[in-house]
Parts: C-alpha cells; structure tokens; sequence
C-alpha cells in the first residue's frame, strides 16, 4: 500500500471508532463528556490525516470525502466546510460517479441541514444529469435513479405539493422496485389520490419484497376503499387486500380463514359468471379453493382458466400451478406457454421446485425428484438468462437490479446440476454440464461474495475432477476460516485430494508435510483439531499404501505420524487404532503375516466394542477377519446367499398368506431362548438384527414381539419385519367356560432416522412410498422363498 492509502485506512479505522449518540440515547452526563472528549481526540486525529494527504494532493477525492463526513460528525459540524468541500470535489473530477457522490451530499446538506428545499431539488437534478451520462453501468444506474427520484419525492411530499411527490415516487419505482419507503409511503400517497392501478404497482411491490404486519395498514385503506365502492374496476387491488387478509383475518374482524373466504367467494362467483375473461378473478378463486378450502381440483380449475386468459408464464404463480398439477397426476403438455420471467419471480418458481424435489428425494422419490430438479433446473436457467441479460447488457426490467439474489441463484442452480449429476447414476458424466455449473459458482461469488458459492463450486469441481479451478476457490474459501478451524481442515483435506488425483505426488507430499509441521509447531491441543489432522495424515498414508502400493513407505510415514506425542495424548484411541491398522495392512501386503496379526489382534482386544470403530475393525483381510468367529453372522449371510432358481411371490398385501409362519421360522432359525438376538453385516450397506420372541411390558403383557430388521446405512432407514403373537380369549356359550386362541400378525414396519430427532415414528406398510414398499416386498420374497426351499 502507497502512503497515501496507508493514511486514507488509519482515517476510516479513527473513523469507525466515533461514537454517535442520538437524542434520546440514554446516558449518564458523566459518560456524555467521556464521549465527547473521546470523539474531540479523534476528529482532530482524523482532520490532522486528511490535511496531510489533501497538502500533497488538494484534489485527491477519497480524502476529500472523508472531510465532508467529518465535518458532518459528532464533534465538528460546519455546513460551510461541507458544502465548500463538495464544491470542491465537483470542480475537481470528471468522474460522473464521484459527481453523483458529491451532489448526493450537496443536496443532503441543503435539505436537512439547511432546510432549504429548492437548493435541494436544483442539486438534486443536478444529480440525475450526471447519472444520464454514465456509461454501460445499468445497475449503478437504477440504483441511483431510483434512490434520488425518491428523494425528490418526499421533498415535494414535505412541500405540499402531493402530485408532483407521487409522480417522482412512480418514477422511483420504475427503476428501484424493491425500494422499501418507496413503495411503502408511495404506494399509500397514490391510494390516497386515487390513483389505484399505480398505487396497485407500488404497494403489491411492498407486500412481495417486505410480507409482514406493516401491510396490514395499507390493506384497511384498500377495504374502506372497497366498502365505498370504489375498486369494481380495480380487482389487482382487491385481490391484493383480500391476500393479506387471508394472512392477517384476524385483524379486519373474522375469526377464522375460512370465514374470510366465505366473506368474498359470492362476489368472485359472480364476476366470474358475470365477466369470465377477468384473469385476477380466476386466479382468486384458484387461491381460495387451494388454500382455504384445500380443494385441489377446483384451484386447477381456476389457475387454469388463468393461464388460458393470459397465455403467458409471468410470475411465482407457476411453481404452484406445477405442483399442483403433479398432485393431480395431470400432464405440464398443456402449459407451454411463452414464458416471460424477470429474475426474481424465475428465482422464486426455482427454489420452489428446489424444495418440493429435495423433499422427494429425502423420501427416496428419486423418479419423481429429478422430474422437479429437472422443472427446477429449467426454470433457474430462465432465471439466469434475465439476470445476465441486465446485468452484461443492460437490458430487461430493473426488478433484476438484485446480485445478491442472482449470486444465490448461481448457488441453488450450481447445485441442482451438480444433484441430477448424482442422481442419474447410470449416465455417463455431462461434462458440459458440470463445468456450466463451476462457471454458476465462480459467476457468483463475483456477484456478491458469500462462501457458499465457494463450497458448492469445490463440490462440483470434485465430481469434474477440475483441479486447477478447486484450488482456486479453496484458497478464496479459506480466508473465511481461522487456522487450523475443523472448517479450514475440510478445505486441506479437499485440496490434498485433488492434488493426490492428478497425480502431483510431489505437491501432494509437501503440502502434507507442510500442514503437518504447520500444525505440530501450533502446540494446539484442541481434541477436534487433533481429529482433523489425524483425517488428513490418514488420507495421505492410505494413498501411499492403497494406491501407490509403497508399503514400507507407509510403515514409515504411519510411525513417524503417530509417533508425535499429541495425537496419541489428545485423541488415544482414534490414534492407535488406525496406526495399528495402517501397520497391520502394511505389513500383510509384504507378506509378514505375524506382524500383521499382531497389530490386527490389538485393534481387536483394544477397541473391539467401541462402536465409533466398527467399520474398521471389520474391514480386514479375509484369514484376520475378526466377525468371522460368529456362528450366527456366519449362518445369516449364508442364508442370505442362497440364490433359488425360482423366487416366489409372497404379496405382503395378501392376508391369504402364511406371512406369520415364514417370518416365525426365519427368525427361530437365528435366535433361541438362550441367546435371542443375532446380527450381521451382509452388504457394506446393508444390517440384519433379528430378535426373539419378548414379551411387552405391562399393561400389554399378553403379547409378544418377534422382529426382523433390515437396516440401510446409506439411507439411514430400517424395514421392520414385526411378528405380534398373542392370545385371545373368549367366554363359553351362556357366559360358562372360557375358550384361549393363540393369534398372530405380521406387521411391516418403516423407520426414517435423523440426526436432530430422538423418538422415530414408524409408517405403516399401506402409508410408506411405493419405493420402500417395493424394496420391503423384495426382500420379504427372497428371505421368504429361501425358508420355504430349508422347509422342503
């Protein structure tokens, strides 16, 4: 940094540290001169370096600024100096934007400071000039149109002159849409005049970017309007009332949502028969029936009739209409109309199709969540192409004026790609696709820098292996986290990888040793660190071993890790058992199978039933497998081995079948009084654990569970087979005797499992999706069809 950049960040570092105490901030007089004294000491501090830089420069702008803002602070304040100074600056530039700057705060000083209205709008004016002649800058452009016309706005407003006040609020809104006051303050002045389908534009505005309580004020203006008779022509605003009411019923006088409802639905009935080519009322009958009285077909019916008038795709509305469609099994062949989206409202239908598919795919719906991360995927694409049509070229509505949510859109859109990637396992990689997607991310970050941008791009790279770009957005994506954080060892470990990929051993060894010593020198004994770094040793040695073949290497390069006292001291056990099984593995792939033994059988007497290493423990070599000794697990994947050459079809639908005594005889094959559970791994991603006959407790203490558990790591979800026996007792003819009959009931069961919820509920065969229900009736005919084949 140059001189004059080092003293420009010393005066908005002093800056920053005034304090600005409003009217009725409440504090001591001892604490107010306190304060002044300390804001005395740092204005003269900040002056004193303002002064040195403008006596090398007098037209040097940044500093220049600065003293327009100190003499507008909380112990200098001299309008002289200020507007002096803004003169200055004026003089002393061509650069419309630093001009723009400068009549900003000329106009703000004659308005507030010195109350001289008219001075302000010349300066104002003044201002819109310069914005005119700025160049291939649309966005700067709306953003400063918007904000002085609005400015221009509350002047008139102030001055009495309402008429003038609102037309500046229109043009304001042409070019800020999402301008809170604006719209707020405008939209209820052009209500106020009368003016209603503009006042519609400016208040609908409010309600879409700010919904919240404060529209409840402008709604009840809409309803005295509308109780006068005022709106019959101006359904756009009746329809934005009777929204708002829908939320807030409560607030004009009804108890219930429905009875809102009921309220209007006669008179949308009757504009419907009376004028069916009104569009808006169409669409509030759609919105009645789908939401107050939750009748999907009759909403279809008036978002279709809609659609039909308008013949366009405009707004959010879409994203409802599709899934509405897809709740009534209705084909989209129909609804292929132009589509004309701004960016915000494509975004919208976007993320709204993001979310229906992800719940879809969390429910294993994987067919029907790719057709929405598909629909998702389209619409976002649209999205994209009016964002980067305003913001390359200039072109399109100023709604669009908006990076942050078009770098939230470049995230959501980079994702769903990189998702359908992923889902479409069967399909060769679109590399087109995915390299789409890192431009999506990198696009974004530019936009508006947020990390996630950064971490979703380094998720595609992965898929992509486009190393060259992940270290790009690794390096960027580290100066979000501290040193040595679990966050930045997530980002090492990618980057190790990816170094290890492409075969750059060398970059690959130093870069670990490097993190190594990095760390070790940190003396950080911080146990989650310790785990982290431990995760990235374990990936470098694997790699040596598995990959590269290079045994003793590993030997070596194992021993001299967790040789270093903290690894072991702060994390014992995760240390020794993937040092001892690296060695173990080690020395088995040279040959030297006592060695190798020794240290698999430590693994085994150590951390044989801590559950966190299970994994480990049973990835051994075949001769050292240590589940090998269970008779049972034996005998359960031998079972489930059995391959027939026919397997039959058990429905579990059909109550004609046996069901009871199948699942009875496969779970006593297992399990007996004496040892009545037994388990086993029988795919990597597949548990079994069947359970005896137990007794409930009380006041159920005449039935008894048997059960038989299919447990999905990957899925996280358990198929429970559940045999209910019990006996049912009845009393003999005229009351005498009593008659006991055993009965019994096979129950299939569904468990989803989450990590934030304790207590599962299970679902019920009938209510699970037919994807689980097909996955439970394959595995009850094969373990079925392989009982009835011991029987015979």
């Amino acid at each position: 940094m140059s001189e004059v950049q080092l003293k420009l960040a010393e005066v908005k570092d002093l800056y920053s540290q005034l304090q600005f105490l409003e009217e009725d901030t409440q504090v001591s007089d001892e604490e107010k001169i306190l304060i002044f004294n300390q804001n005395q000491l740092l204005s003269e501090q900040i002056l004193v370096a303002i002064e040195e830089v403008l006596s090398n420069d007098a037209k040097q702008l940044e500093a220049l600024f600065w003293k327009v803002k100190i003499f507008n602070g909380p112990y200098f304040n001299d309008v002289s100096v200020m507007l002096n100074t803004t003169e200055q600056i004026l003089d002393s530039t061509t650069d419309r934007e630093q001009k723009v700057e400068a009549y900003d705060w000329k106009a703000w000083i004659y308005s507030e400071k010195l109350e001289m209205k008219d001075r302000a709008i010349v300066a104002l004016e003044d201002k819109l000039i310069e914005i005119s002649q700025v160049q291939n800058k649309r966005s700067f452009q709306d953003t400063e149109f918007g904000d002085t016309y609005y400015r221009l706005a509350t002047i008139y407003e102030q001055l009495d002159k309402e008429e003038t006040a609102a037309d500046y609020y229109l043009l304001s809104h042409q070019h800020t849409p999402n301008h809170f006051y604006q719209s707020y303050h405008g939209g209820r002045l052009l209500l106020k005049q009368h003016r209603f389908d503009e006042a519609f534009l400016l208040l609908d505005a409010y309600k879409s970017y700010y919904p919240g309580e404060a529209t409840i004020v402008f709604a009840k203006e809409i309803q005295e309007l509308f109780d006068r008779g005022l709106l019959h022509k101006h359904w756009n605003l009746f329809r934005l009332f009777f929204n708002i009411g829908m939320e807030f019923y409560t607030e004009f006088g009804v108890a219930t949502v429905k009875e809102w409802g009921q309220k209007f639905l006669p008179l949308i009935l009757n504009e419907i028969d009376q004028n069916p080519s009104n569009q808006i009322a169409w669409r509030m009958y759609g919105s009645h029936y789908l939401l107050i009285e939750k009748n999907s077909k009759k909403a279809y019916e008036g978002y279709t009739q809609y659609y039909h008038i308008i013949q366009k795709i405009s707004d959010s509305l879409a994203s409802t209409y599709i899934v509405l469609c897809e709740k009534l099994k209705i084909s989209l062949d129909h609804f292929d109309y132009p589509i004309e989206l701004d960016g915000l409202d494509g975004y919208a239908i976007h993320v709204a199709l993001l979310e229906k598919a992800t719940d879809l795919a969390e429910h294993g719906e994987n067919e029907k969540a790719i057709y929405f991360y598909e629909l998702s995927e389209f619409y976002g694409r649209k999205a994209y192409v009016a964002y980067d049509d305003y913001f390359t070229h200039g072109i399109g509505s100023s709604s669009n004026n908006s990076p942050h949510e078009f770098a939230l859109l470049c995230n959501n859109l980079g994702v769903v790609i990189k998702t359908l990637i992923e889902l479409k396992v069967d399909e060769e990689l679109d590399m087109d696709q995915a390299k789409f997607a890192i431009a999506l991310h990198k696009r974004g970050y530019e936009l508006a820098p947020f990390w996630e941008n950064l971490a979703s791009g380094i998720a595609v790279c992965k898929l992509a292996n486009d190393f060259e770009q992940l270290e790009a957005f690794s390096i960027q994506l580290l100066t979000y986290y501290e040193t040595y954080s679990v966050y930045w060892f997530n980002v090492q470990l990618n980057r190790l990888r990816a170094f290890l990929s492409k075969g750059d051993f060398d970059r690959a060894e130093s870069f670990y040793y490097e993190l190594k010593n990095g760390f070790e020198a940190s003396d950080d004994e911080d146990e989650d660190k310790v785990s982290e770094m431990i995760d990235i040793a374990l990936e470098f040695i694997t790699f040596i071993r598995y990959e590269n073949k290079q045994y003793q290497k590993a030997i070596d390069l194992a021993n001299e890790f967790f040789d270093t006292p903290i690894y072991t001291k702060m994390q014992e056990e995760k240390a020794f058992l993937y040092w001892w099984y690296n060695l173990g593995w080690a020395y088995y792939k040279l040959g030297e199978l006592d060695t190798a033994q020794k240290y698999f059988l430590k693994m085994k007497e150590e951390y044989g039933d801590t559950e966190q290493f299970q994994s480990a423990l049973k990835d051994l070599p075949s001769e050292f497998d240590l589940e090998s000794g269970s008779v049972k697990s034996k005998k359960i994947k031998d079972f489930y081995r059995q391959r027939q050459e026919k397997v039959f079809d058990f429905a579990i639908t059909d109550k004609t079948k046996n069901h009871e005594a199948h699942l009875k005889q496969i779970i006593d094959l297992f399990v007996d009084q004496e040892d009545p559970e037994a388990e086993a791994w029988i795919e990597e991603n597949i548990h079994v654990h069947l359970i005896g006959k137990t007794q409930r407790e009380a006041p159920d203490t005449q039935t008894w569970d048997s059960m038989l558990d299919f447990y999905f790591l990957e899925q996280n979800v358990t198929i429970r087979f559940n045999l209910v026996e019990w006996t049912e007792t009845k009393k003999g003819f005229f009351g005498f005797g009593t008659q006991e009959k055993k009965r019994s009931k096979m129950y299939v069961l569904f468990y989803h499992f989450k990590e934030d919820e304790e207590h599962i509920l299970p679902i019920d065969f009938d209510l699970e999706s037919e994807y689980y229900q097909r996955k439970a009736q394959y595995l009850w005919n094969q373990w079925a069809t392989n009982a009835l084949n011991l029987k015979e």
